[in-house]
């Protein structure tokens, strides 16, 4: 468990560090947001996956990071990390974060900030509506705080994001 925390805390070094491996992947997804609260704006771009399923040995389970952000413009994204300890990988369905039977982790890295804790007195979930080897398609509302300021941000979008599945 420590590790699959570990690695969705990860994700928005993930997302930024990873740009010349995932150009392909995130050319041919999309996804559209609204930002609002501390930051106002409309994000739109490339969404991508990577769908790692563990179904032997002790580490049984899943971990499925959605990436959401520019291709031109790597210094903002919005992450939605899910990852479940069942070796049948993420199910579709509606995830919330606190759910006990998935860990649902979402991130936004705008610039030098790092919204990345969820308000927990806000609706903070993902709808997966159509899951595939190769796509996901869904919507997210997210309430994060930015752990240094204090600032929030409310962010509502959908995404069809391409990408791949790996199982173990």
């Amino acid at each position: 468990m420590k590790k699959t925390i570990l690695l969705l805390l990860a994700l928005p070094f993930f997302l930024l560090s990873c740009k010349d491996a995932l150009d392909d992947v995130k050319s041919i997804g999309t996804f559209t947001s609204t930002i609002t609260g501390d930051v106002e704006k409309q994000f739109d771009g490339t969404a991508a996956f990577v769908h790692t399923i563990t179904s032997s040995g002790t580490d049984q389970g899943s971990l499925l990071p959605i990436a959401l952000s520019k291709v031109t413009d790597q210094s903002e994204a919005i992450g939605l990390g899910l990852a479940n300890f069942l070796a049948d990988g993420v199910k579709e369905g509606t995830y919330n974060f606190g759910n006990t039977e998935l860990i649902f982790l979402p991130t936004y890295v705008v610039d030098q900030a790092n919204y990345s804790v969820p308000d927990p007195t806000k609706t903070n979930q993902v709808i997966i509506t159509s899951l595939t080897d190769v796509r996901v398609k869904g919507s997210f509302e997210v309430n994060l705080i930015e752990l240094t300021t204090q600032k929030s941000v409310k962010i509502v979008g959908t995404f069809d994001a391409l990408g791949t599945t790996e199982t173990k």
